[in-house]
């Protein structure tokens, strides 16, 4: 093939034969024709074919290798595209190597046909942007390629175009390579093809080719696949207590999905990044140390094992702000009553000021146990965390053996402590309400708590069975008090908080050291009340059993009968006339009222 190029400049091109085929390619646009730069323009020619130089004589297109270079000349083109039966003028020299052609290379004689040579310009993204594509661009996000140039489709000849995405191709449908997508719906013109993208969070970010194809030729363009600069849209909570272990969860997009790295510039104990994270959102557990304000910091790792590939102008980090403050606490008032059969006990904590997070640690200790033979044990299950008050859950162990304790409790959140105590009374105080005043729970009604008053008497006093044992499990016997019998196993009320008032010593009713009692029915009552003006010692051991339902106790010594006015009447209906038990003792001296009332 002989080959010879002019010199750039308008209206230049580069001809070439081979055969009876001559290939001119415009260098530039040509003065006056719609024939871009790039163009191929093919002409077939027949043999005997004359040239013709504008201006000059007509030659024939076979020269001899001996007439040598000819001068260019110049020459005007008629202003059409090339067509059939054109004359277009492009002038050659001949080169040194023995090849001669010159003059018109286009006349009436021959076919002629044109290729237009692809040109990509630039590639955009949406709204006419750089095309800077991301790492987990979601399909949902909408998001387009918008590919600018000329001979996008060879005018007309190739449409839609060929395009290949490291070398996989399609022509208007779809492609994936390496978690780079493009979708298979394209709007296609000769200047511009605007097809939708999208890519997965597994794919390799990096260069990737582009390559269109028409029936022009080929033009190439790269792009590259980066890691999108990460954004914090959310910090919950951005108030830390100081002192306190919180877990803050920080929220926003392209975190990637390497674990990132994350910093505080408060002072801090060491920011740990927890499990579980994703490219929206990340957990971390941090304590404060000062109260002040500092940056939270995420530095994205990139996606799949790959490190970050940061995109032109973005950045690998994006930061918000979070303040340290300190606060006080505050826990429910005590004592606290809480059965070993319940399950959905619980108190409250509180911190101020109430918009921090924080989760209390619960600590308890024993601080006493009186008369009680078992312990009970105390546990605290899924302390909460949260903001203002929070409601800590309690559980006591032991209710078989009727264990029991009284409990200081702390809680703490950082500096700050606030305590309180709790009260587990053994089970079997609480069986014995059930057993024998369950009825008994009008508001004022004292009868619970007189009955365990008369059981807690006993203690120390070796006539009753337990005395001298001295614990709530040795003297609450069914033979001595019938209720003891029950099986009630949680802490129901208000038989729960009568029972942890006995068995703590806070309450302040008084039964005047009473031992015992019993229930009169509705005649034994009115008959007990005209006792009023009788001395003790007129009555005798008998008489209190057989005419008012008395105990058989203490024979031999005057005997008292204690109504108390804040024991309310019987429930049951059979003695709803009389108090639900009268209280007995040793009359205080033998001339003493045989009968008294006291509040």
């Amino acid at each position: 093939m002989c080959a010879q190029s002019r010199p750039t400049g308008t209206g230049y091109v580069t001809a070439a034969f081979s055969g009876t085929t001559l290939y001119a390619y415009a260098q530039t646009q040509l003065s006056g024709m719609q024939i871009p730069p790039g163009t191929k323009i093919i002409h077939t020619v027949t043999a005997g074919f004359s040239l013709g130089v504008k201006g000059g004589s007509l030659k024939p297109f076979a020269q001899s290798a001996s007439a040598g270079p000819q001068n260019s000349q110049e020459v005007e083109e008629d202003g059409d595209i090339p067509d059939d039966g054109d004359v277009v003028y492009i002038v050659v020299a001949g080169d040194t190597a023995g090849c001669n052609y010159f003059g018109t290379i286009w006349s009436d004689t021959g076919t002629t046909s044109y290729e237009l040579l692809p040109a990509i310009t630039s590639l955009q993204g949406s709204a006419g942007s750089a095309f800077t594509p991301h790492v987990d661009t979601p399909q949902s996000a909408g998001q387009t390629l918008v590919i600018k140039g000329a001979n996008l489709t060879a005018a007309g000849q190739s449409n839609p175009p060929q395009i290949c995405v490291n070398g996989v191709c399609s022509a208007g449908g779809a492609i994936s390579a390496t978690g780079f997508h493009l979708g298979g719906s394209w709007n296609v013109s000769d200047s511009s093809i605007t097809i939708p993208y999208w890519v997965d969070a597994t794919a390799t970010a990096g260069n990737y080719s582009l390559q269109l194809i028409t029936a022009g030729g080929a033009a190439t363009a790269t792009f590259s696949v980066t890691d999108a600069t990460p954004v914090i849209t959310g910090v919950s909570p951005s108030t830390l207590a100081v002192g306190v272990q919180t877990t803050v969860t920080i929220t926003g997009s392209h975190f990637g999905t390497n674990t990132p790295k994350v910093s505080l510039s408060l002072p801090n104990n060491g920011v740990a990044v927890l499990g579980g994270n994703s490219d929206s959102q990340i957990q971390v557990s941090v304590m404060a140390a000062a109260p002040g304000t500092g940056t939270l910091s995420v530095t994205a790792e990139g996606y799949g094992g790959q490190g970050f590939l940061g995109s032109p102008g973005g950045g690998q980090t994006a930061s918000a702000q979070v303040t340290g403050v300190g606060i006080s606490l505050s826990i429910q008032q005590g004592p606290i009553p809480v059965s070993t059969g319940d399950t959905s006990d619980s108190f409250g904590v509180s911190a101020n000021p109430s918009n921090i997070t924080y989760t209390p640690a619960i600590s308890a200790s024993l601080a006493s146990n009186p008369n009680s033979s078992c312990q009970a044990g105390l546990n605290f299950p899924n302390t909460p965390s949260g903001q203002g008050t929070l409601y800590v859950p309690v559980t006591a162990t032991g209710g078989a053996n009727s264990c029991s304790g009284i409990f200081n409790v702390i809680a703490a959140a950082g500096g700050p402590t606030a305590s309180t105590q709790i009260v587990v009374p053994p089970q079997i105080m609480i069986q014995t309400e059930v057993g024998e005043a369950g009825a008994q729970t009008q508001p004022g009604d004292e009868t619970m708590i007189s009955l365990l008053l008369t059981a807690k008497n006993r203690f120390g006093d070796s006539t009753f069975p337990g005395g001298s044992a001295s614990t709530w499990q040795a003297v609450l016997v069914p033979s001595r008090y019938y209720g003891a019998s029950n099986a009630t196993t949680n802490g129901v009320e208000p038989e729960l908080k009568n029972a942890a008032a006995v068995f703590a010593g806070e309450t302040t009713e008084s039964i005047l050291n009473c031992e015992a009692y019993w229930s009169p029915t509705n005649p034994q009552f009115a008959t007990l009340q005209t006792w009023t003006n009788k001395q003790a010692n007129s009555i005798t051991d008998t008489s209190w059993p057989s005419l008012v339902g008395g105990p058989y106790l203490w024979l031999g010594t005057p005997k008292q009968a204690v109504i108390k006015a804040s024991i309310l009447n019987n429930a049951q209906a059979a003695s709803n006339l009389a108090p639900a038990i009268v209280l007995f003792r040793p009359a205080p001296s033998p001339t003493a009222p045989a009968v008294i009332s006291i509040p």
